[in-house]
C-alpha cells in the first residue's frame, strides 16, 4: 500500500544503447584505473631499487643510464595507455587489461634487474632481455589499437581525420575553429 505522498514506483528502463556506452564507459574508467595502479607500483619500485643503488658501492656512471632509460619506458608506456584508451570506441575486451599488465610486469622487471648484489651490478643481459620482451609486448598492443580504431565507423573516422588535420596545421586549440 503507497502513502498518498508517495510517487509509484517505475522500473528504469535502459534501452541497449545506453546499456552499452555504460558498459564502454566502465571498461574505460576500469582501464585508466589500471593504468594508474600500474604506474604506481613501477615508480615505487623505481625507487627503491633507486634507493639500493645510492646505498650501494656502485658508481652512478654504471647505473644511471639503465635507471634513466627504465623511466623514459613508464613514460613511454603509460603515457600512450591514458591517450589511446580514449580514442577506442568499442567495447573492451581482454586486450585491454592483459597487455597493460604485461607491460607493467616488464617495466617492474626492467628496474628489478637493477638491484645490486653487494658492490656489483648483476643481471645486465637480463635486463636488455627484458627490454626486448617489453618492445614484443608494445608492437602486439599497439597492433591490437590499431586494429580496433580502424573499426571506427565512418562518421567518427571523418571526424577524426578533420581534428588530425587541424591539429596538423596547427589550428586545433583556436576557439573559432571549433577545435578544443
Amino acid at each position: 500500500m503507497l502513502l498518498p505522498t508517495m510517487p509509484a514506483s517505475r522500473r528504469p528502463e535502459l534501452d541497449v544503447a545506453t546499456l552499452a556506452s555504460r558498459i564502454r564507459d566502465h571498461g574505460r574508467e576500469t582501464q585508466l584505473f589500471l593504468s594508474s595502479v600500474l604506474v604506481s607500483v613501477a615508480v615505487a619500485n623505481a625507487a627503491y631499487v633507486f634507493a639500493l643503488l645510492l646505498g650501494s658501492g656502485i658508481t652512478p656512471m654504471l647505473w644511471l643510464p639503465f635507471m634513466l632509460a627504465s623511466f623514459g619506458f613508464v613514460l613511454v608506456t603509460f603515457s600512450g595507455t591514458s591517450n589511446t584508451s580514449l580514442m577506442v570506441v568499442s567495447l573492451p575486451d581482454w586486450r585491454d587489461g592483459v597487455l597493460p599488465l604485461l607491460q607493467a610486469m616488464t617495466v617492474f622487471l626492467m628496474f628489478s634487474m637493477l638491484i645490486p648484489a653487494h658492490s656489483t651490478m648483476p643481471l645486465l643481459i637480463d635486463w636488455y632481455a627484458v627490454v626486448a620482451a617489453h618492445a614484443i609486448i608494445g608492437g602486439f598492443w599497439v597492433r591490437s589499437l590499431t586494429a580496433r580504431i580502424n573499426e571506427i565507423d565512418a562518421p567518427l573516422r571523418r571526424r577524426r581525420d578533420f581534428k588530425l588535420g587541424l591539429l596538423a596545421d596547427g589550428v586545433a586549440g583556436d576557439p573559432m575553429v571549433g577545435g578544443s
